[in-house]
């Protein structure tokens, strides 16, 4: 199977203009095979009725009385879409009643280039059927990149985290095969991570393979058993490297 980026799809992004068109080439960039058609609020339903899209992507920084009510009336108008709601309000009890009005997924609007990518690939690539999904916790986007394109070489999926403090969200949203860690990162560090990532019950049993500039007795000194870990590999280090890690670790078939 290709990239996910590549699949097929239609969106609908309902915004007012001040910022529908970042939106749309943010989308664009993600899912270039994609259809992506934007339209106001005033039009929305109208629009995924004639449409009936995949995805309807929904800015609902309204009144919540107003924003809840508008997601059950798109819901009505394409029952098959899966709705994402970018919101304002990170309140449990509104969070509940936007799911329970119809959306499929929130996202807060300040953390859409994070948290959108995982987001629409949790719902758009059925379960059993996507790649290997690796997701890469790191602080250098030159280093995300060229792990990117080392494991798409290799027919695996990489999430990226930049940096700590997004990464238990982003694992828990995208639900990766394994997790390549790396520990001296600025905002919160890798030890930091490893801790919150085994003590919580959706992720304790993901696999983790550090990639550090530390050694591994470096890292112990720290308070990271280097045995607590499935991998273990040393900047720099040659991209056929970690695909062996990987794949050792996966017992997926070089």
């Amino acid at each position: 199977m290709g990239s996910w980026s590549s699949i097929q799809t239609s969106i609908l992004v309902v915004e007012e203009d001040v910022i529908r068109d970042p939106l749309r080439e943010l989308l664009e960039v993600m899912l270039p095979e994609a259809e992506i058609v934007g339209t106001r609020q005033g039009e929305a339903a109208a629009k995924a009725r004639s449409l009936s899209p995949d995805v309807i992507l929904v800015d609902i920084a309204l009144k919540k009385g107003d924003s809840i009510d508008f997601i059950r009336t798109l819901k009505a108008a394409a029952p098959a879409a899966h709705i994402i709601a970018l919101t304002m309000d990170e309140e449990d009890a509104y969070l509940d009643a936007v799911r329970s009005a119809g959306a499929a997924a929130s996202v807060c609007v300040w953390e859409v280039r994070e948290k959108l990518l995982p987001t629409l690939r949790g719902l758009l690539i059925p379960e059993g059927e996507a790649r290997k999904t690796v997701v890469c916790v790191e602080d250098e986007v030159d280093m995300l990149d060229l792990i990117e394109y080392a494991l798409a070489q290799h027919d695996f999926e990489t999430v990226g985290s930049l940096g700590g403090r997004t990464a238990l969200d982003v694992v828990r949203r995208v639900k990766p095969d394994l997790i390549l860690l790396d520990l001296m990162m600025p905002d919160v560090s890798g030890w930091d991570v490893y801790r919150q990532l085994k003590a919580n019950a959706e992720t304790k049993n993901i696999p983790i393979i550090v990639i550090s500039v530390l050694s591994p007795r470096w890292s112990e000194k720290k308070g990271l058993d280097p045995s607590a870990v499935e991998g273990y590999v040393v900047k720099p280090f040659a991209p056929r490297e970690l695909v062996q890690q990987i794949n050792q670790t996966l017992e997926v078939v070089a």
